[in-house]
């Protein structure tokens, strides 16, 4: 993969450390979900392959396009 660019430590430890406070805490909505895996042709991110394993699983909303 010669088109990733890695940078480390281009977010300070401080933001960091407080994303992981927000992500870990316990005001931190996960959600589950009976699905993983969505038809082919949906906006979602995993489609259905012939290979798929459909499992379920948790989410959350730390971004959401629009």
């Amino acid at each position: 993969m010669k088109d990733v660019i890695v940078i480390d430590q281009a977010v300070p430890k401080s933001i960091q450390d407080l994303l992981e406070g927000i992500a870990l805490g316990d005001k931190f909505n996960w959600f589950r979900q009976q699905r993983a895996t969505y038809p082919e042709g949906t906006r979602q991110i995993f489609p259905v392959t012939p290979d798929s394993l459909d499992v379920q699983q948790f989410t959350h909303t730390i971004w959401e396009e629009n």
